[in-house]
């Protein structure tokens, strides 16, 4: 059985006003010679910088602070120590193995505690910092109004898990996960809360491996910045295992150079006004991101064309994503301006959008259920998938393909979506051109269905591009084409086409030659 060290029974006095930090250091220094347990009773216990050191109080391996409860136990950061200009100052520095900081409250005694702004000469006095430290467990604790950070986690560190803690309106983050020349590994937040930090609620920087964030409450309402930023530095530096999983987001949740992430089961809600107006924003180059099961509510009523997912690739070569699924979510707009669009992939390698369904505004002319654009001038558009989803009061198009680069959208599927509008204001489903040059090289799109006043399937079509209509590819093709499939259209002997422009004097061929794009017959 564990020993037991009563703070009070080393000096400490729990009023709020006397310094305890000596008798606190002492029982902690005594709990880990002989292994055991630091109890604090009910009181505020204050806390100063330890002579010239970068900490308040310092966790050795195999301690474990334990408060009377969050509402009863209250560790709070001395004034001098809080307002400490241009220093580094860790009120917990945790830098052990196997220790346990449950059912107390962190204060940390923010010169203006009800401001919530971040300051460049406080950011390093976070609540609680984490350094070459293994199996750590912060349970049932409320950190609050520290200059820096909540908790920050730096290098070496692996198999944290902070459970059943609320953190909120620090100066910085609530949490942050930075490298500092090494990795994390195995950080778990669970049924937690992360609330109203100036900057992000839960920022990594690159974060390194092996992230969950599961049954937490994540709001960033009144402050700029991501409620989670899952973040790398570089195409080097990168992060990568995220699992975000069962939980409610407020706020911006921002990919960068990360890899191998997965977003389900999520309520996520955003509005525009919280610095960038997504929802779910990829940046830079991201690989293997599965956004599955969601329902994601994108409320921005003053955005132009904001959007509740986007992911945006930049010049420079390989810096899109790739491996982007999108599926089963219930993505709505209905509460955005006119403009507002459900996905945007603006330069991205692959994506695969399905089975989700897509809710519109039902107003204005130029709101989009799905955006696809091959934006950047370094890397072709590689495919999009788009199928068996239900868009729903899109008044724009349901899906556009819109005016790219120099470089091309080189395979787009859209089949077997359903395409509903119960606005009763006419509508088309798609645009294959949309703004004249969307660069698309190959189209299928077929057993799509219209409901509504949904009346026209495509309009705006790429000149000289079949369209695949019916049947497979290699097998009884039917292409829609604009004048004659002579020399344009590559198929085997039984493919046909139908040509929508009647300019060529027949709208039917059928291809009579076994190979290549000549031996088409006009019926």
């Amino acid at each position: 059985m564990s020993l037991v060290f009563d703070v009070y029974q080393f000096g400490a006095t729990g009023n709020g006003t006397t310094d305890d930090r000596v008798a606190i250091q002492s029982a902690i220094d005594a709990a880990a010679t002989a292994g055991g347990v630091v109890a604090f009773g009910r009181g505020t216990f204050l806390v100063s910088q330890a002579g010239t050191n970068s900490w308040c109080l310092r966790i050795p391996n195999g301690v474990r602070l334990v408060g009377a409860g969050r509402s009863a136990t209250t560790l709070r950061m001395a004034s001098a120590a809080a307002s400490a200009a241009n220093t580094t100052i860790y009120f917990l520095f945790a830098n052990g193995r196997n220790t346990t900081i449950e059912h107390v409250s962190l204060d940390g005694n923010k010169p203006n505690p009800g401001v919530t702004a971040y300051s460049a000469a406080l950011e390093h006095h976070p609540g609680i910092f984490v350094h070459d430290c293994a199996n750590l467990l912060v349970n049932d604790c409320d950190i609050f109004n520290f200059t820096g950070d909540g908790i920050q986690v730096y290098a070496g560190t692996t198999d944290l898990t902070v459970f059943h803690t609320t953190i909120r309106t620090c100066n910085r983050n609530s949490v942050s996960l930075t490298h500092g020349g090494g990795i994390q590994n195995n950080i778990r937040l669970i049924a937690s809360e992360f609330l109203h930090s100036a900057n992000q609620q839960i920022d990594g920087e690159p974060a390194g491996t092996n992230i969950l964030i599961s049954q937490c409450r994540v709001d960033q309402s009144g402050q700029n910045g991501y409620a989670i930023g899952i973040g790398g530095v570089n195409p080097s530096s990168r992060t990568s295992g995220w699992s975000l999983v069962n939980n409610t987001i407020n706020g911006v949740t921002n990919l960068t150079y990360a890899d191998d992430v997965t977003i389900s089961g999520n309520l996520i809600t955003c509005d525009g006004a919280m610095g960038s107006s997504s929802a779910i924003y990829g940046y830079y180059n991201n690989n293997r991101i599965s956004i599955v099961g969601n329902v994601i509510k994108q409320v921005d009523s003053t955005g132009s064309y904001s959007a509740a997912i986007r992911f945006t690739g930049v010049n420079g070569g390989g810096l899109i994503s790739s491996t982007i699924v999108i599926s089963g979510n219930v993505i709505d707009v209905s509460g955005s301006s006119s403009t507002a669009i459900g996905v945007i992939a603006d330069g991205a390698n692959d994506i695969l959008v399905e089975g989700n369904q897509l809710i519109g505004t039902g107003t204005g002319t130029l709101g989009i259920g799905v955006r696809v654009r091959p934006s950047t001038v370094s890397d072709d558009f590689r495919a999009a998938v788009i199928r068996n989803n239900r868009f729903v009061n899109w008044l724009g198009f349901g899906v556009s393909l819109f005016a790219g680069t120099v470089k091309s959208l080189l395979s787009v599927d859209i089949s077997g979506n359903s395409f509903d509008n119960t606005t009763g204001v006419a509508s088309t489903a798609v645009s294959l051109d949309d703004g004249g040059a969307s660069k698309a090289k190959s189209i299928s799109m077929t057993g799509n269905v219209l409901l509504g006043s949904c009346t026209t399937l495509a309009t705006t079509y790429p000149p000289g591009v079949p369209v695949l209509i019916g049947g497979n590819q290699g097998t009884n093709p039917v292409f829609s084409v604009s004048g004659s499939p002579e020399g344009l259209v590559t198929a085997t002997a039984g493919a046909m086409a139908i040509d929508r422009s009647s300019t060529s004097g027949s709208c039917l061929y059928v291809k009579q030659t076994p190979t290549g794009s000549t031996g088409w017959v006009a019926k």
